[in-house]
């Protein structure tokens, strides 16, 4: 059978590695001597990081803003040393991606800040290897997983036909969004499934 599809686009947190959101947030916790509730009040459930991942703060803004809501100093590289020990690259996940991508067009699209990706050779350095410039932020592309206008916007930055990609994604939402926009969307519960769903798509 035919694939029918010509561009896998993979989320990177649930997908191409593990988040442990808990363990970020205690590891601020305690190194900002602030209370898990707190930060994930003023920043998480604020409307502050969803600004940030659609590219509404800077790099330097976003981590100055987070010691203004906090009201304690903190710098890029504690933020960032909370957000990598949180990640855990899925080597399986890895594999299948480059494998994949001997035979259809791949890229990887993250709702994340400049923050991160601007530190991606530190945090997830096989992401880079993998896909290089198709590594792609939502802050760096002015729009999220959960617009269905990002998916046709893809389409045209690459020459893709929407209906002929494929997200693979841990998020309702977000697969739900890119079905919307009529792009295929595989809701990602783990590898034998998308497996299973590749080969029905005859990859």
């Amino acid at each position: 059978m035919a694939a029918s599809i010509e561009a896998i686009i993979f989320d990177m947190d649930g997908v191409l590695c593990a988040t442990d959101f808990e363990k970020r947030l205690a590891l601020l916790a305690a190194e900002l001597g602030i209370a898990v509730d707190v930060i994930e009040r003023e920043i998480f459930n604020s409307g502050f990081e969803d600004d940030a991942d659609m590219g509404k703060l800077s790099a330097a803004d976003y981590v100055a803003g987070i010691g203004d809501r906090l009201g304690v100093a903190v710098s890029a590289e504690v933020w960032l040393k909370a957000r990598i020990a949180a990640m855990t690259p899925d080597p399986g996940m890895l594999d299948l991606a480059r494998d994949l991508a001997g035979h259809v067009a791949t890229v990887m699209l993250t709702n994340n800040g400049h923050l991160l990706a601007e530190h991606m050779a530190e945090a997830f350095p096989d992401v880079l290897s993998l896909f290089g410039e198709r590594a792609l932020f939502s802050a760096r592309l002015g729009m999220g997983k959960q617009q269905p206008a990002t998916y046709p916007a893809l389409a045209r930055r690459f020459g893709w036909r929407v209906d002929r990609m494929l997200l693979i994604d841990d998020s309702e939402t977000y697969v739900a969004a890119a079905r919307e926009a009529g792009t295929v969307g595989h809701l990602f519960r783990g590898i034998d499934g998308l497996r299973a769903e590749l080969g029905g798509l005859g990859l």
